[in-house]
């Protein structure tokens, strides 16, 4: 693949998504649990002409409680938001939006964030750790049968459509996915060890392996630092590319902005060392910074080349 240029859009500012295309970003992540249909709408009719828009499915946890004859049941408990892995109907269900918006405007990815969410199990990230459904359709079958099974049926309901998954290590998704947006980088980009870490493993194990996508949380840079942070990852022969992960600080629209006296915006606001706007005025952010991800993204075929990296790459296959 080419080297990805990407940001994830949660809460979407038009001027901020205008500005960041102009940059050099060529992908966007479309966020199908927070936005309304209307503004989903809107995105892909503005930019998918331009640029690749991903409609990104969160597939767990929040506010999905599931019928019971689709939960994962433990032999004693059926969770409402967990999924029996063999369940058609759900991911039916849960792809029917994004194949939908794929088929109309001539994409053809989808993402599925598989991250647990306060769900009551975590599912498809502790793929090692002994969740086995035990309902009437799956009492028959492995854990590993049903972990491959649901892999085969998230494929078979793509309908031959690329799969990027967010941001779990599973080896049964790999299997079928094009892209993994992993989160370890979110807050340290100079921590290869957890991503190289994981290519390994499942490579070794399983013979699988994947393009590998870094994300990196804005609110947790500066402007400066977040440039540096990029530049770095770009370099990296562990990434064949990278995401944007904005909150607040590329967007007018973000609810914690909107709504700082909620308490959504009062529990989560701690978290994030940054607030103000990317490219305003002040010592954490940067009137420039537009420009400098322009020249910075115009300047990757120049950063990963070279002696340096070339003997990189060439060590990092061996883990990738």
């Amino acid at each position: 693949m080419n080297f990805m240029k990407g940001m994830y859009l949660i809460w979407p500012d038009y001027d901020y998504i205008d500005k960041a295309i102009d940059a050099g970003i060529d992908t966007l992540l479309v966020n199908l649990e927070i936005n309304n249909n209307e503004e989903i709408e809107k995105i892909f009719k503005k930019y998918s002409s331009r640029v690749n828009c991903i409609p990104v499915r969160a597939w767990l946890g929040r506010d999905k409680i599931i019928p019971q004859e689709q939960r994962f049941f433990n032999g004693s408990v059926y969770y409402k938001h967990v999924q029996c892995p063999t369940n058609v109907e759900y991911i039916k269900s849960l792809l029917k939006q994004p194949l939908n918006l794929v088929n109309r405007y001539n994409c053809n990815t989808i993402g599925i964030d598989f991250e647990y969410y306060l769900a009551d199990i975590k599912y498809y990230e502790e793929w090692e750790n002994g969740h086995q459904c035990r309902c009437e359709q799956c009492k028959s079958l492995s854990e590993r049968e049903q972990r491959v099974n649901n892999a085969e049926l998230i494929r078979q309901e793509l309908k031959g459509n690329k799969l990027y998954h967010l941001p779990v290590v599973n080896p049964y998704l790999w299997q079928i996915g094009e892209v993994w947006c992993n989160e370890f980088t979110y807050e340290d980009m100079y921590d290869y060890g957890k991503i190289l870490k994981n290519t390994y493993k499942i490579k070794s194990e399983f013979n699988v392996t994947t393009d590998n996508v870094s994300g990196l949380w804005v609110e947790k840079f500066t402007a400066k630092d977040y440039l540096k942070a990029l530049e770095k990852s770009i370099k990296s022969p562990a990434n064949d590319g990278y995401w944007l992960y904005p909150q607040m600080r590329m967007s007018r629209n973000c609810y914690w902005r909107l709504e700082p006296e909620s308490d959504w915006a009062k529990e989560s606001l701690p978290d994030l060392p940054y607030q103000s706007l990317i490219d305003s005025i002040g010592s954490d952010s940067d009137p420039n910074f537009f420009i400098k991800l322009r020249e910075l993204n115009d300047s990757i075929d120049e950063l990963r080349n070279g002696l340096v990296y070339n003997i990189k790459s060439a060590i990092y296959k061996f883990f990738r």
